[in-house]
Parts: C-alpha cells; structure tokens; sequence
C-alpha cells in the first residue's frame, strides 16, 4: 500500500490495494488509520461489488442499514444505498452536508462507490477540526474525479 497525499490537510488516494479481493488484518488497520489521519482516502479504478463495499465499510466499524428512500438498496442488503444523480434524477441536494447526519446516531464513516463520474464533477471535502488553524475560516479542499471510477471512505 502507498499513499498520496492530495492537500496538506485532508485526502489521501490510496494506491497497490485492490479492494475486489479480501483484506488482511495489517492492510485493514493500515488502510483504517490513514483514514483517521487523512479523513478521506481514495482509491482508483476498484471494481467492487456491493458486498465488497460492504466488507470496506466494515473496516470502520458497523455499517448503517440506510436504504436510499427514492433509489433503495444494492443487492438486497440495506448498508449499501443506491443513488442516481443523472439529467433524470438531478440531486435534491447540492449543499454541504455529512452523508445520513440525519441519523439519531449518524455513522462514523460513508464509503461511496462512484461508477459513472462526470468530467465536470467536483465534490467538496472539509476538515472541521483545521478550520481554527487556517486564515480562510471556509476552507475546504477540491477533488475532481476526472470521470474515471473512484472509490471514497470519509470519515464524519
């Protein structure tokens, strides 16, 4: 495993790690701290089931069963939420927020599976706990996909 830092203060794409296959236990407490140090961590071109999405966000802690109330699930299982933002189903929010925040208990961690990225997408990642260190109290860092598949874990 390597890993890239993409800004000073938040992201890291992680390289050498194919998340189709099973992690060890080194590899997964490797893969869990740059996440803690990092907050959010990438990785390129993964071709992952739903059911390897699910065995990553384990790596983290237990995952939520939160089916997305207009898409629903992949593969039947609840933790792994299906979601469309096309010409046909625009994203009914294009604000900051933490993914299910709205949760009595929110998780800990949002694994995110991109399949089909836009040229022109841009998601916006922010590392609360820097804000008090960095002039810009709206600091926040960029990542550009690039259209090719993408892989992300942050951490909320």
């Amino acid at each position: 495993m390597r890993t890239e830092n993409l800004t000073p203060h938040i992201g890291s794409m992680i390289h050498g790690v194919d998340l189709s296959r099973p992690l060890d236990d080194n590899l997964r407490d490797r893969i869990r701290q740059t996440l803690y140090e990092r907050q959010v961590i990438f990785f390129r071109d993964q071709n992952l089931t739903a059911r390897r999405q699910l065995d990553l966000a384990n790596v983290f802690g237990k995952p939520v069963a939160s089916p997305h109330p207009k898409f629903g699930c992949v593969d039947q299982l609840p933790e792994v939420s299906r979601v469309i933002n096309d010409e046909r189903n625009a994203p009914d929010i294009n604000v900051w927020h933490s993914d299910v925040s709205y949760h009595a208990e929110p998780a800990t961690t949002c694994v995110l599976h991109a399949i089909e990225v836009p040229e022109s997408g841009v998601t916006r990642y922010g590392r609360a706990c820097c804000a008090r260190t960095i002039r810009c109290p709206n600091r926040c860092e960029r990542f550009s996909p690039r259209s090719r598949p993408i892989t992300a874990c942050s951490w909320t």
